[in-house]
């Protein structure tokens, strides 16, 4: 996937949000592939919290927890036209969610994308500069600001849950009730990972508000 390069001014603007923007957000994340669509998108819209599968596989897991499966370009063309016709602005971490929408489905998030990732670098300069940050994961901003995070859901394992559940899916004449425990535990894991992740973007852009208000 090839990465765009943001000027000072669009990466300003990415990084700039107001009290009533993060009231009114739309919450983010995908699960999947490298360099392929998106299998799954959390979002999250007005505090409510849900889940939508893109990958047609995964039916019968979807089914199980409540989940409907989407066409991902249908989807997300609504999700741009909210968040432009109610004036919100999109929160994802980096430029990963801006990237998909852009290069999988041609849909332009630049006048609506807030980088979550910018807001937190700001936050640790503000609130937590002696704090050591081995990285810039969003795992690592979580335990920056003390959000609690299962330690069960690890990290760099949601590709590898995906591909387990599918291929038990697949051996399985897409019955997931005969799927083994730990493969039905991948699944559960990985949406449990994907709502800790909106979550605590939420969470980020919170504190850093907090720490901003004059």
């Amino acid at each position: 996937m090839e990465s765009k390069i943001l000027d000072k001014e669009l990466k300003a603007f990415f990084g700039r949000i107001t009290k009533e923007e993060a009231k009114r957000g739309i919450y983010i994340d995908f699960e999947g592939f490298e360099d392929k669509a998106p299998t799954m998108l959390g979002i999250q819209i007005d505090g409510k919290f849900t889940q939508v599968i893109f990958d047609e596989r995964l039916e019968p897991a979807a089914k199980e927890k409540g989940l409907s499966v989407e066409k991902p370009k249908v989807f997300l063309a609504n999700l741009v036209r909210q968040a432009k016709q109610e004036s919100r602005r999109i929160f994802a971490y980096s430029q990963h969610e801006n990237n998909i929408f852009r290069e999988f489905y041609s849909l332009d998030l630049d006048p609506f994308y807030c980088d979550v990732r910018f807001v937190a670098k700001k936050l640790k300069s503000k609130k937590y500069p002696t704090y050591e940050l081995k990285s810039r994961e969003l795992k690592k901003y979580l335990e920056m600001i003390g959000f609690e995070r299962p330690k069960n859901l690890g990290i760099q394992k949601s590709t590898k849950r995906i591909r387990d559940v599918i291929n038990g899916l697949e051996k399985n004449n897409n019955n997931f009730s005969q799927l083994t425990s730990t493969q039905k535990s991948k699944w559960t894991n990985l949406l449990n990972h994907n709502k800790c992740d909106v979550k605590g973007m939420e969470a980020i852009v919170k504190d850093y508000l907090k720490a901003f208000q004059t």
